[in-house]
C-alpha cells in the first residue's frame, strides 16, 4: 500500500452532481450525502493497494462485537452517510479524481508524504 498523490481541495454541489450524476439521485439519503460531501475541504488521494480493506465497509450497521473496530470507518464514521472516506473502482477513481487535478500539494507536509 502506498500513497502516489495527495492534494487539498473543496467540491462544489455542482461538481458533485456533475461527477456523479447516476450516484443515487432518488435515494431518500441523496441530499444529506451531496451536502456532507460539500461541506467543507477534501484531500483527495490516490493511493495503491488494498484501501478498502482498511476503510472498511460502508455499511456501518450492524456494529461488529463490543471492542472489535477493526476499520477506519468502524472508527471515526458518525453514520453510513457521514462517512470518513470514499473510495472507487479504477474507472470513476480517474473521474473524480479529476475535479482536483492537478495533483500538487499546497502544505509542507504533503510535500514530506510524497517524497
Amino acid at each position: 500500500m502506498g500513497l502516489i498523490k495527495v492534494t487539498l481541495g473543496s467540491s462544489g454541489e455542482n461538481q458533485y452532481r456533475n461527477v456523479k450524476p447516476d450516484h443515487f439521485p432518488d435515494k431518500f439519503f441523496y441530499p444529506r450525502l451531496v451536502r456532507h460531501v460539500t461541506s467543507g475541504p477534501v484531500i483527495a488521494m490516490r493511493v495503491r493497494g488494498d484501501v478498502r480493506r482498511i476503510l472498511g465497509s460502508s455499511r456501518l450497521y450492524p456494529i461488529p462485537e463490543i471492542g472489535v473496530r477493526s476499520s477506519l470507518r468502524q472508527r471515526f464514521a458518525l453514520s453510513d452517510v457521514r462517512n470518513v472516506a470514499h473510495t472507487s473502482d479504477a474507472k470513476d477513481a480517474q473521474q473524480e479524481l479529476a475535479l482536483f487535478e492537478p495533483f500538487q500539494p499546497s502544505e509542507p507536509l504533503l510535500n514530506e508524504i510524497l517524497t
